[in-house]
């Protein structure tokens, strides 16, 4: 009788913490894919202002210099698109840019808002340049969910000088 109800206990347990996994995994997941989204709105010649210089040659080859100021840098994801990133925290970024005496140095693509609302989730992402007085473009991203799918419903974008 105690090893069955020893098993029974097992199970509820291995039961509920499936459910439980199973439940936080789908906030991830839509987390996970809005900033995917975002960070290939932000990365558009089409819709970021200051988009060329997340594009000049430096030493990580092809990769976009990436962080956030608002999520752990470990959920960031390695790739959005056509586009690889290099994610570093913004002092490790600006530290490697400073250190070059180059005039040609890249931007990075930084994640700033994410927020979630009853209507949907806005993001930002920035351009910005490590250089004193430098420049840099903004894009805001309003999106809803409909069904499986996100959808931007509206976006905003404005240069940084």
């Amino acid at each position: 009788m105690r090893v069955l109800c020893y098993n029974f206990l097992l199970f509820v347990l291995l039961v509920s913490c499936q459910n439980k996994a199973t439940n936080s995994n789908l906030a991830v997941n839509d987390t996970t894919r809005i900033i995917k989204i975002s960070l290939q709105e932000g990365t558009s010649v089409k819709y970021m202002p200051s988009v060329s210089p997340l594009f000049k040659k430096y030493k990580f080859d092809d990769s976009i210099l990436l962080t956030s100021s608002v999520l752990p840098l470990g959920i960031l994801p390695s790739n959005a698109g056509d586009h690889v990133f290099k994610i570093m925290n913004q002092q490790e970024i600006c530290s490697i840019i400073s250190a070059d005496s180059s005039l040609e140095v890249p931007n990075f693509l930084i994640l700033s808002r994410l927020e979630k609302n009853d209507s949907g989730y806005y993001t930002q992402v920035q351009s910005l340049s490590c250089r004193p007085y430098g420049s840099g473009g903004s894009l805001g991203l309003y999106f809803r969910k409909v069904k499986d799918s996100f959808i931007v419903v509206d976006r905003k974008s404005w240069s940084i000088n």
